[in-house]
């Protein structure tokens, strides 16, 4: 991983496409679709498995004005009133670029907040028939990453945001979204070592310092999952 001096850092906004894009930091074997759409203050990395078929590119949607209904049924944390908690902060909600907005749909004016720990949170962003997750990364924002709904149905949706300041070490924030029926999701690091992590408002979310993710897995009501961590 290059290292950057002093929180100079790269961010990409990735999102499912229908083909094969490097996206900036990834390691050469990973060849997951993705497609740089916009830059954001830290480097993020989402990845997607092809469990589910990608729809046509969606050029200038409006928009969503509303939860769609089949978004509310797939994730609990959509089918709530928002509260004042769901509110995202200005560099976050910025995450959210033109591309997936007129791409997805997505609308940061519907977002809920999921799970927190430590200075790092997670936000999720319905869009038209698709779905965004917004990391929060301390008081200068993170990444964000957008799927159509039927991959982040089906767990597909994964993202980091990582950071490696010259005088201090790595810094890495880990966040999924899980379908309702998941309690825990467990992640394990390079170095060999586990953390677990409970479910809160259908994501994940992981906070690690000078380790570097390598996988996740969890129970779903299909069964069990296991994904390699973008990094």
């Amino acid at each position: 991983m290059k290292q950057l001096s002093n929180k100079a850092l790269i961010a990409v906004l990735a999102v499912v496409a229908g083909g094969t894009a490097a996206v900036p930091g990834l390691g050469a074997t990973d060849h997951k679709p993705v497609h740089t759409l916009a830059s954001a203050p830290k480097r993020a990395n989402i990845q997607l498995s092809r469990r589910h078929p990608r729809p046509a590119p969606r050029i200038s949607v409006a928009p969503a004005s509303g939860v769609d209904a089949q978004l509310a049924l797939r994730f609990d944390v959509l089918d709530r009133s928002r509260a004042a908690q769901d509110v995202m902060p200005p560099a976050v909600a910025g995450a959210i670029g033109p591309g997936a907005v007129g791409r997805f749909g997505a609308n940061p004016d519907l977002s809920r907040k999921g799970a927190a720990r430590g200075n790092a949170a997670v936000f999720v962003v319905p869009g038209r028939d698709a779905v965004c997750l917004a990391i929060k990364d301390g008081p200068d924002g993170g990444g964000a990453g957008c799927a159509a709904a039927a991959d982040a149905d089906g767990g597909n949706l994964l993202t980091s945001v990582s950071e490696q300041p010259a005088d201090g070490p790595l810094h890495v924030v880990v966040a999924g979204l899980v379908p309702d029926g998941v309690a825990t999701v467990t992640l394990t690091t390079r170095d060999g070592d586990s953390h677990q992590a409970a479910v809160n408002g259908n994501t994940f979310l992981f906070e690690l310092s000078s380790q570097v993710p390598d996988a996740v897995s969890w129970d779903g009501p299909d069964g069990p999952h296991h994904q390699t961590v973008p990094y």
